[in-house]
Parts: structure tokens; C-alpha cells; sequence
């Protein structure tokens, strides 16, 4: 008898866990179409990630939202995007300035993909700054970098990126 107890509460244990923190492949599969049945071979702009990404946040009950203010996985800057930036505010063309910004870049591409977060960027102008003092070009506030990941086009991969990532960071 307490055999049956034991092994009936193990059952009932095993099936609450089950619910509990982790994500079932079919909410994810689920969220992975719903992307791309949505945004398909489109490129989106913040607003309608947003829209998207609260969709599919609701659908899945997960209480979350995206915002402005949110500080999630989104990558801002392409590798060129950061070398062009950084070009622009240490203003040399010469080809040894050149190749040591492409290698202050490349320090800084934590995940080695070619992508670079607010915080990655802020780093390299950084660096910069320390080995080029006459550095004319203004280096833009907190705000305006932010208010860059506004302007920005996702494209699907990218969508599905930021909201796989986001909603389902254990996958």
C-alpha cells in the first residue's frame, strides 16, 4: 500500500514539475511560426517587433512586454556599423589607424558573430578614446544610442532571435 502511495505521489510530483519553469518545445515550435507566419520574408521596425513580440508574450501567458525602456537581447550594430562609427569619430584614414580600430572591434565581439550589443559599442568607443586623444567626434548620449535600436530593421531571423531568446532564454 504505501509502495502505491509513494509511486502515485512521484507520478504527481514528476507531472507538476513538468509545468514548472520549463518550456515545452511545441510553445516554442508555436512561437517559431507564429514569426514566421507573421513577419515572413518582410523586415520589421521596432513598432511592429513590439507588436509581435507582446503577441506572442500574451498567447503564451508569460507576462512580459516589450518597451522602450526595456533592456533585452537585441543586438544594435553590424560589425561594419561599429568599424563605420568608429572611422567617423577618430576622423583618419590612415591605413595603420584603420586596421588597429578593426582590431578594437574585433576585441570587442564578445560572441564572435559579428553583432554588437549597446553596452559592446560603448566599450570600443572607450578604447578608442584611450589611444586616440584628439578624437574629434562627439560621442552620442545614453539616449540617443538607445533611441538607434528604434530605428533599426529586423529581419525575420532577427525577430525570431530576439523573441526565442527572450521569451524562452532556456532553450
Amino acid at each position: 500500500m504505501h509502495l502505491k502511495n509513494i509511486i502515485l505521489f512521484f507520478c504527481v510530483t514528476l507531472n507538476f514539475l513538468h509545468g514548472q519553469g520549463a518550456t515545452s518545445k511545441e510553445l516554442v515550435n508555436w512561437a517559431r511560426d507564429e514569426v514566421a507566419r507573421t513577419v515572413g520574408q518582410n523586415v520589421l521596425n521596432f513598432k511592429k517587433l513590439q507588436t509581435l513580440f507582446n503577441h506572442v508574450a500574451d498567447t503564451c501567458e508569460l507576462y512580459t512586454t516589450l518597451d522602450k525602456n526595456e533592456e533585452l537581447q537585441i543586438d544594435l550594430f553590424t560589425k561594419q556599423q561599429v568599424e563605420s562609427y568608429a572611422r567617423k569619430i577618430v576622423c583618419s584614414d590612415d591605413p595603420d589607424v584603420l586596421k588597429n580600430i578593426r582590431s578594437v572591434v574585433n576585441i570587442h565581439d564578445d560572441k564572435e558573430d559579428g553583432t554588437y550589443s549597446y553596452e559592446q559599442v560603448r566599450k570600443v568607443v572607450d578604447d578608442l578614446k584611450i589611444e586616440y586623444e584628439g578624437i574629434t567626434g562627439e560621442y552620442p548620449s545614453d539616449e540617443e544610442i538607445k533611441e538607434l535600436r528604434y530605428n533599426v530593421i529586423y529581419t525575420p531571423k532577427d525577430v525570431e532571435r530576439i523573441i526565442i531568446n527572450n521569451l524562452f532564454p532556456n532553450v
